[in-house]
């Protein structure tokens, strides 16, 4: 598993992903491009100061 930094790239709309936010920690959300925001899954929070995002482990 690798980190991406959100100035490189972003992840695919809507697919959840592992977010790190500098406020919130980690979280798993996806990325909502129509209002360029990151949101929590769990709860629908949006999250302002994500800086890196990675895929999701494979299930075992």
């Amino acid at each position: 598993m690798s980190w991406n930094k959100l100035d490189k790239a972003l992840p695919e709309c809507m697919k959840d992903v592992l977010l790190f936010d500098k406020i919130q920690g980690l979280a798993i959300g996806y990325y909502y491009a129509p209002k360029n925001s990151f949101i929590r899954e769990c709860d629908g929070y949006t999250l302002t100061e994500v800086m890196h995002w990675s895929v999701l482990p494979v299930e075992p």
